[in-house]
């Protein structure tokens, strides 16, 4: 399971490929993937998307899009991956190709996927609000390790209640 400080290398790493760029078409092959629409509404509302802002909250990605939020959560073994083209997909082993459940074609022709061989992952999309903070699969999220507003006290009182 990628631990926060994996997430955060995952993040960092998509906002240099991706900060900018435009989807165009978006093909979801799992179902549960979407967890928060059905499959058809997912893939249309996130086309024509540009990505614009990139935030981790745990193990939580979100992805600011033109007027959407993608959230994403890689659970044990999601990982995202960028292929020059779809032709690099379509060129993958069925052994590795059966475990990409959604493809983000992007306007410069590069796509990117995410691969998840025990298909946990869920990602959902939402209209945006004031504060990413504040979207539905956040609310019950505690502060993230590296929040400047986490402080000893703060821990020391969680940890009384357990």
């Amino acid at each position: 399971m990628p631990e926060a400080p994996e997430v955060q290398n995952v993040l960092q790493y998509l906002e240099e490929e991706l900060k900018g760029s435009q989807i165009e078409r978006v093909k979801v092959t799992h179902p549960k993937l979407a967890a928060n629409l059905p499959v058809e509404q997912f893939e249309s509302r996130l086309a024509g998307q540009h990505f614009r802002g990139f935030h981790r909250l745990g193990k939580y990605l979100v992805f600011e899009l033109d007027n959407l939020d993608l959230v994403s959560h890689l659970r044990m073994e999601g990982k995202f991956q960028i292929y020059p083209s779809p032709k690099d997909v379509d060129d993958l082993d069925e052994k590795e190709a059966k475990h990409i459940h959604a493809q983000f074609l992007l306007q410069d022709g590069r796509v990117l996927c995410y691969r998840d061989t025990r298909k946990f992952g869920r990602m959902y999309v939402y209209d945006r609000p004031e504060n990413w903070k504040d979207l539905p699969v956040l609310v019950g999220v505690g502060k993230d390790a590296l929040d400047p507003d986490l402080n000893a006290e703060e821990l020391l009182e969680m940890t009384r209640k357990r």
